[in-house]
């Protein structure tokens, strides 16, 4: 399988996992609310007949507040990833670095506002903003790459903010976080996220950049930037962040084996069980 069409698997399957239980819970929390109608089927009001046929009120007020916490957990995680983007770039309006941000964009982008060069000693290389977003760069990674290193760098970004890839991994993370107890998400966002880094990579590889700049400037940057990385609160897609190992092995050997995609079956069963287990207890009703 390319690794286009297992970027396009991953997204569409974590995306419907994500959209088909937040809208069952969404049916669930207005038909309590407001006494709407029931859907057809809907597996919280299936354990909710469950529940009251046994009289089991402590578990009832647990759903409602394992649904209703969701929600209010969701607008959390989504306000406080959006407030640190929307910081993120108010700082980077301060440090930014006028003259050489409009050199790099005429140089790349025909004179559009692509890139932002930030003035900032640690290399930076990522891409920022949800909506609008552009590619930062710092005034420390320019002094660090030579001039085929940081085409390579760009190029890479550039797969990343044709794509809104900030968006895309913002929809998946925000969704693992939130349904946390379906761990299988979490495996799905890391594969989503390798999936980009070596598509961008490949991007690159094709606007005329070549193995050596790509791979020594992933080198540069895993070696100056570790200790910067961890600090970042935000979401957004870097050069150096993801899959450094297999990355430096596909630029040094194209031909090398195919990155394996190792299944989580502990990961697997435990989601399985958090709705499987809704099947089993449905039968009573059933019958």
């Amino acid at each position: 399988m390319s690794w286009s069409l297992r970027s396009k698997w991953v997204f569409g399957l974590c995306l419907m996992l994500i959209g088909f239980t937040l809208l069952q819970m969404g049916m669930y929390a207005t038909h309590t609310l407001f006494g709407w109608e029931k859907a057809a089927f809907n597996v919280f009001e299936i354990c909710e007949s469950l529940i009251k046929r046994y009289s089991l009120l402590l578990l009832s007020y647990m759903m409602k507040l394992a649904v209703f916490g969701t929600f209010v957990h969701l607008m959390y995680v989504t306000v406080k990833h959006c407030l640190g983007v929307r910081a993120a770039n108010r700082k980077m309006s301060i440090l930014q670095h006028g003259g050489l941000s409009d050199e790099l964009n005429a140089r790349y982008f025909a004179g559009s506002k692509a890139i932002m060069v930030v003035s900032h000693p640690e290399p930076i290389a990522l891409t920022l903003g949800f909506l609008r977003p552009k590619i930062i760069l710092s005034t420390g990674l320019l002094a660090l790459l030579d001039k085929e290193e940081l085409e390579a760098v760009i190029e890479h970004e550039h797969f990343h903010y044709r794509n809104r890839d900030p968006l895309m991994i913002l929809i998946l993370q925000v969704g693992a976080t939130v349904l946390w107890y379906m761990p299988i998400l979490r495996f799905g966002v890391e594969q989503y996220k390798t999936t980009r880094e070596l598509l961008a990579d490949h991007f690159a590889l094709q606007r005329q950049v070549s193995e050596h700049s790509l791979g020594s400037a992933l080198l540069k940057l895993v070696k100056f930037s570790r200790g910067e990385r961890s600090s970042r609160t935000f979401v957004h897609a870097s050069f150096a962040d993801h899959s450094i190992n297999y990355r430096l092995m596909r630029l040094l050997n194209p031909e090398s084996q195919e990155l394996s995609m190792r299944f989580p079956v502990v990961a697997l069963v435990l989601s399985i069980l958090t709705f499987g287990s809704i099947s089993v207890m449905y039968l009573p009703i059933m019958l």
